[in-house]
């Protein structure tokens, strides 16, 4: 179980390890964000309390039992398997469809060096 601040490293926890998180109950105001107008819940705020619990002050005497808890909880576990599929797309395929847009851009960028000057880009 990961005990943090609010911060996306909770995201990569979670989502990666597929380990429940204990996170920071603070309020959060989305106007300086590139979200503000937004009227639905933003999906950071939506999954967090499914993959893991808002911890206070008031919690701290019970936290080691609130870890017990989490690291059994098979909701949670299920609601971060969830997660995963709402968040990640070609799960095992990134290193390899990197390696080919680097290629295929390499191809391209030569393509066009090689173009008399003046006419790169040009269809």
């Amino acid at each position: 179980v990961m005990i943090s601040d609010f911060s996306g490293v909770i995201f990569d926890y979670a989502l990666v390890f597929g380990r429940p998180v204990l996170y920071a109950d603070t309020a959060f105001d989305k106007a300086p964000y590139d979200a503000a107008w937004l009227e639905e819940e933003l999906w950071t705020f939506q999954v967090l309390p499914r993959i893991g619990r808002p911890l206070k002050q008031e919690g701290f005497p019970r936290l080691k039992e609130k870890i017990d808890e989490l690291r059994t909880d098979t909701l949670t576990a299920e609601a971060i398997r969830q997660a995963r599929q709402e968040s990640w797309v070609h799960v095992g395929e990134s290193a390899g469809r990197i390696a080919d847009y680097m290629i295929e851009k390499q191809k391209a960028l030569a393509a066009e060096e090689a173009l008399p000057q003046g006419q790169a880009g040009k269809p």
